[in-house]
């Protein structure tokens, strides 16, 4: 190198050994950085974890909610229907009643009088029904409800004194 002599020689040793503590400085602060990176790693792979343990557990619980909505969901709609055939057959012995008040007063009244009542049917209660259609009949009838002075009535008269019973029934029993 130097013309086979040893004059740089120390220069270069002095100058390599520098490169080498140099290199080993940087080769322990790399192993510092990696165990750092190392340690990192670890927390950042236990957290991982832990979020996919929760990720798992927010699961469950969606499905156990998304299965308790669905059988709401179907309850609320038996508990619809239900109520929707409570309710048709409701209505259909409401109409049997309304029905069964003007063909109690079909008798009595004529078919023109009754005929607005049957298009009003769903329109009334059973007991609005019943009082107009009295009235009706009232209007219609109007001797209906009036004293007749020829019929006193019966007064009880006493035959012979009997005792008890036999006494009571044998006043009421020209009635």
């Amino acid at each position: 190198m130097n013309g086979d002599t040893y004059e740089k020689v120390d220069e270069n040793f002095t100058s390599l050994q520098e490169n080498v503590n140099t290199l080993t400085e940087e080769k322990v602060n790399l192993e510092t950085e990696k165990e750092t990176f190392s340690k990192k790693i670890e927390e950042h792979e236990s957290t991982i974890a832990t979020l996919q343990q929760e990720k798992a557990s927010v699961e469950n619980e969606l499905n156990d909610v998304k299965g308790n909505f669905e059988n709401a969901q179907s309850t609320i709609q038996a508990l619809t229907e239900e109520n929707e055939a409570l309710a048709t057959f409701k209505n259909g012995v409401l109409l049997k009643e309304k029905e069964a008040v003007i063909e109690h007063y079909a008798t009595l009244l004529d078919a023109e009088a009754i005929e607005p009542f049957k298009e009003k049917i769903d329109e009334m209660t059973k007991e609005e029904l019943d009082k107009e259609l009295a009235y009706v009949l009232v209007q219609s009838q109007p001797t209906l409800f009036t004293h007749k002075e020829n019929d006193p009535g019966y007064v009880p008269k006493e035959e012979t004194p009997l005792s008890g019973i036999e006494g009571i029934l044998t006043r009421y029993k020209n009635k």
